[in-house]
């Protein structure tokens, strides 16, 4: 079985990392951490505009339709540059449930 990465996913992963890595300085960290919610809007507004934040949401519902394996890798790039921003809290958590539970809701 091969576990390696496909194109597209490899092409994500770079995105990500190009934008974390443009975006983020220590300098702008130390700020954000010294923040009263410290949470780096500026840095998740451009996550949003790469459509980065919606990876795991049904296209039907605006996201791009793609699964965990996708989240997991912006996850690991969020993780690998600290970026302070709740990618965990939601789109793990309030996202994915929103689709899996909350279809019967609206």
């Amino acid at each position: 079985m091969d576990f390696s990465h496909s194109e597209d996913q490899e092409s994500l992963r770079g995105l990500a990392r190009e934008i974390l890595t443009d975006q983020l300085s220590q300098d702008r960290l130390r700020a954000v951490a010294r923040s009263e919610d410290r949470i780096d809007r500026e840095l998740w507004t451009e996550l949003a505009k790469a459509n980065l934040l919606g990876l795991a949401v049904p296209e039907e519902h605006g996201g791009s339709g793609l699964g965990l394996p996708e989240l997991a890798l912006l996850q690991e790039e969020i993780g690998r540059s600290v970026a302070p921003v709740p990618v965990y809290a939601t789109l793990v958590l309030g996202a994915l449930a929103i689709d899996a539970f909350g279809r019967g809701m609206v």
